[in-house]
């Protein structure tokens, strides 16, 4: 990519978002700690706690930040952690989409380009419960062509902390 088009990239970005070197360095910091209070944020950037508060509140408005707790499923009981693909009759993805967001032990629900339709991931307590979910729920939704399961063996890396660059000027 030129530098021309990551330039045009980054002030489109900064446009859509108002994001800025502040911001930044707010969301690194809630990063390594989502427990910090607004006053150990505004010591460490250097301003105000109000106005710290305005721009975590505007971030997390804009949906560019969540502050959450972070779980492992397996320490939870929950050891079948799947992504499921998912093939949709066209006309019903939205719907069958919507469905899936609904159910409670799905935790991520995406549309795709390709070969599949629509990717889903739950983490569940047994084989039995993850039968249950496909065959009494999943293969029960209007719309639903075909799934496939991926049952992850090991979860070699988990983390939420990458690093989005910061647009410049």
């Amino acid at each position: 990519m030129s530098r021309y088009s990551q330039n045009r990239q980054r002030q489109a970005r900064k446009a859509t978002v108002g994001f800025d070197e502040l911001d930044g360095k707010i969301i690194g910091l809630l990063r390594e700690n989502g427990r910090r209070t607004m006053a150990e944020l505004s010591n460490t950037i250097g301003i105000s706690p109000t106005a710290t508060r305005s721009r975590v509140n505007k971030l997390i408005k804009g949906e560019i930040l969540q502050v959450v707790a972070i779980t492992n499923p397996e320490k939870l009981g929950l050891p079948v952690d799947v992504f499921v693909t998912v093939q949709t009759d066209p006309a019903k993805t939205k719907s069958v989409v919507e469905a899936l967001g609904k159910l409670e032990e799905i935790r991520y629900v995406a549309i795709l380009s390709g070969r599949y339709d629509v990717v889903f991931s739950s983490a569940l307590e047994s084989d039995e419960a993850l039968f249950r979910l496909l065959t009494e729920k999943v293969g029960q939704i209007p719309g639903v062509a075909r799934v496939e399961t991926f049952r992850i063996l090991k979860t070699t890396k988990r983390t939420y902390d990458r690093v989005w660059p910061v647009p410049s000027d």
